[in-house]
């Protein structure tokens, strides 16, 4: 190994500044499509009730929504994990092979380029039904 230049560490933070905004904005934009798109279903209907019921003081709720009030709000979690399965921010994740390897019938070898991609595998539907 060696030490990081200060290019690469500003490289390193401005990436991971603008990661978790990207995800986010990312993540929100398409759960909320998808559920306007399936607004037939339910489903919006439900998420916003279930979003109101938690800014009802006669029902418990607080005007205010703090993170342990969202840890409780299961429905909007599955949509918003949804939204994350059919259109994750990141379409391809690389990494090096630190070691060559056999993978079924084909040979990796170190120092290659593996690369996968959440958008395709998560639509596989041999797993999701």
């Amino acid at each position: 190994g060696r030490l990081l230049t200060v290019d690469e560490i500003t490289g390193f933070l401005i990436a991971l500044l603008f990661a978790g905004q990207h995800t986010s904005s990312v993540t929100s934009t398409w759960s909320i499509l998808y559920m306007m798109h399936t607004k037939s279903r339910g489903y919006y209907d439900r998420m916003c009730k279930e979003l109101a019921d938690f800014g009802d003081k006669k029902k418990g709720g607080t005007v205010e929504v703090d993170y342990e009030d969202t840890t409780k709000m299961k429905f909007t979690e599955a949509c918003i994990q949804e939204g994350l399965r059919m259109y994750p921010p990141l379409i391809l994740l690389m990494r090096m092979a630190r070691k060559g390897r056999e993978y079924g019938k084909y040979g990796i070898p170190k120092g290659d380029i593996v690369v996968t991609s959440p958008a395709a595998s998560m639509r596989l539907n041999n797993i999701f039904k």
